[in-house]
């Protein structure tokens, strides 16, 4: 009876440790960090453009990396001393499904899962993923009970209804409306002359 209760003890004392480990590196406050190993964007044109958005967005303690091939982010699944990128996350990122996911505030961006035309292009659609995820960070911390409730019941990417859930829903119409609201700003940090306009993740490009 005695080694039941001391083998119960010993196994909350480990639980509580891996959630530790795995929890590493999340926080719910402090500066936006940035790790980029993409050269499609610089890590000063990303700061800029956070640097558009309100200041409720200067203390979500969020994480973003821009990963440069599949590998990277396989890497990160595989070291348990990183939190933010399941098993299941890298799966869909391996098949091309997704290009981006954001875990506890901690963001992965995968911009080699698109093709574009052009780098102008790219750097367009990243910026709208970056600022699609920053927005679920957003939600996480000022959103927070009506985030909780909605990411209980989450619906990924490989299934129906994965875009009119609330938390997609809101992420789109925020992109969308600060792609279109900063346009020119946009377009002047990252050196994009094409003319476009932005409609819930879709650009319609003037040639």
């Amino acid at each position: 009876m005695k080694s039941d209760v001391l083998e119960d003890i010993y196994l909350d004392i480990m639980m509580e440790t891996l959630e530790s480990i795995f929890d590493r590196g999340i926080r719910d406050k402090g500066k936006t960090k940035v790790i980029n190993h993409s050269k499609i964007i610089t890590k000063n044109e990303i700061q800029s453009i956070l640097n558009l958005l309100h200041s409720d967005y200067d203390n979500l303690g969020a994480e973003i990396t821009i990963y440069k091939n599949k590998y990277q982010p396989l890497l990160r699944v595989l070291n348990p001393c990183k939190s933010g990128l399941h098993y299941e996350t890298f799966k869909m990122v391996f098949k091309r499904i997704i290009g981006g996911n954001h875990f506890r505030g901690i963001i992965s961006l995968f911009p080699f899962n698109h093709y574009f035309k052009s780098d102008e292009e790219y750097k367009l659609f990243l910026t709208y993923d970056i600022l699609h995820e920053i927005r679920h960070a957003y939600q996480r911390i000022h959103k927070e009970k009506k985030y909780h409730v909605h990411n209980q019941n989450y619906i990924d990417a490989t299934k129906s209804g994965y875009a009119n859930q609330w938390l997609e829903r809101d992420a789109n119409q925020f992109a969308t409306r600060m792609m279109n609201k900063y346009k020119n700003k946009i377009n002047e940090i990252l050196n994009v002359k094409l003319e476009w306009n932005c409609i819930w993740g879709r650009f319609i490009f003037k040639r």
